[in-house]
């Protein structure tokens, strides 16, 4: 049962649930007219999720290997949940008491550490990328959030949020097609390509 929970859990950092919390997140900035936060954010992450990506390409293509024997680049589901779950407990809770705001978002970057967990016991990641992922992806919220005060939401505009991503995430099938493979793929031919050219 648990590692059901935990593997549950894990696919909550794939593409299509991490897109819909991201979705989610943005409108709960938007809500406030805090559209600056949302261009920032969207960059941040998108350049965080760039990087991990980058040092994959690299790896794969080019056999980099980081001065780790066991890293291969960011983990992109630690990156993603570390980045996304707490701000999206921020965005949502922003405003209401303390003690709700504080809660919310212990309990959601204690989804991403499970997040990290996952990663390494499924042997997805190595426990060097799992962590350098979830650095990367908790630096883009610290950025972020380190100084931003946002008015608060109304509690029935949270509520509807939160059952509405609730619903969302008990109803997207989590499945996706092995992305880590396509990408490895993708590098050699990229590779390929690069030296032929020459």
């Amino acid at each position: 049962m648990l590692s059901h929970v935990l593997l549950w859990i894990f696919a909550q950092a794939n593409v299509v649930p991490i897109t819909i919390l991201t979705a989610i997140t943005l409108l709960a900035f938007a809500m406030r007219g805090a559209w600056r936060e949302v261009v920032l954010w969207l960059i941040l992450l998108n350049v965080a999720i760039a990087l991990g990506a980058g040092t994959k390409v690299l790896h794969y293509g080019w056999n980099a290997n980081y001065g780790f024997a066991m890293f291969r680049g960011f983990s992109g589901h630690t990156l993603r949940a570390a980045a996304v779950f707490p701000l999206f407990a921020y965005a949502v809770m922003a405003g209401a008491p303390r003690l709700h705001l504080f809660a919310s978002i212990a309990l959601a970057s204690s989804f991403a550490a499970l997040v990290v967990v996952a990663a390494v016991i499924y042997h997805v990641h190595t426990l060097p990328e799992s962590l350098a992922g979830a650095a990367l992806g908790g630096l883009s919220v610290w950025i972020l959030c380190r100084r931003r005060v946002l008015p608060p939401l109304p509690a029935a505009a949270r509520t509807m949020l939160v059952l509405v991503t609730i619903a969302l995430w008990l109803w997207i099938p989590t499945w996706r097609p092995d992305l880590e493979e396509k990408l490895r793929h993708f590098s050699l031919d990229l590779r390929s390509a690069i030296h032929h050219s020459n």
